[in-house]
């Protein structure tokens, strides 16, 4: 069962039975200059109801199943998904767990720049900064794009990604024993280097494509204008 949307929730991280699960998407691309651009994307969960047998391998093979297909649809052959890494933040001592994957996007065609990223908003029903996020999907084929914005061909690819996201917020994602759903966490409002953590969260309701491509400073290679 979905978590029920509301107000902030702050709550003390567990030592012995973990709730807390940071994923990192990790992929790059390669620059005209010959470097590495990473792009990461980073989801939060939290598991309602903690059952033993679960594992963060489990969690990754569950989530890698239902979201690689359509996200790696949505990218231009010129871009790797490196891995997906995850760890529980209910203790900072955790140890990370990752799934190599080394598989490279689906469409056979030029992108835009590294920098250029369509949005996929992360809604909740908090109405503070705090509790605002984003994905933002790089290596954006240029043949999805038409201006500064999506076409019907890109609109087509993103949305079945958008809707394995969403189908995540009311069914989540089983980790072989239990489910964990997307949240927000509040970097500002918790403290993720204590043992165990104080993490102050807010669930997701939906997630949400934006039509506009959009840039990411961050990954502007040195040089670019």
């Amino acid at each position: 069962m979905a978590l029920t949307p509301g107000a902030v929730i702050n709550q003390s991280g567990s030592l012995t039975v973990p709730r807390f699960i940071r994923l990192a998407i990790v992929g790059h691309t390669t620059e005209s200059n010959a470097s590495i651009k990473a792009m990461v994307n980073v989801l939060d969960w939290y598991i309602q109801t903690p059952l033993p047998g679960g594992s963060l391998a489990a969690f990754l093979a569950n989530f890698q199943a239902s979201f690689e297909t359509a996200y790696l649809t949505c990218l231009s052959d010129t871009y790797t998904l490196d891995k997906y890494v995850a760890k529980y933040l209910d203790n900072p001592a955790n140890i990370p767990v990752e799934l190599a994957v080394a598989t490279p996007g689906l469409v056979n065609t030029d992108r835009g720049p590294s920098f250029q990223a369509v949005t996929i908003q992360k809604p909740t029903t908090v109405p503070s900064r705090n509790f605002r996020g984003s994905m933002h999907i790089g290596a954006v084929p240029e043949s999805f794009t038409t201006t500064d914005e999506l076409n019907g061909t890109g609109t087509a690819a993103y949305n079945p990604l958008t809707g394995v996201l969403a189908g995540m917020v009311t069914a989540g994602v089983n980790d072989g024993s239990q489910t964990a759903f997307p949240i927000i966490i509040s970097a500002t409002r918790s403290t993720l280097l204590t043992s165990p953590a104080v993490i102050s969260y807010a669930p997701i309701t939906d997630f949400t494509l934006q039509t506009i491509v959009g840039t990411m400073k961050r990954r502007k290679q040195k040089g670019a204008a």
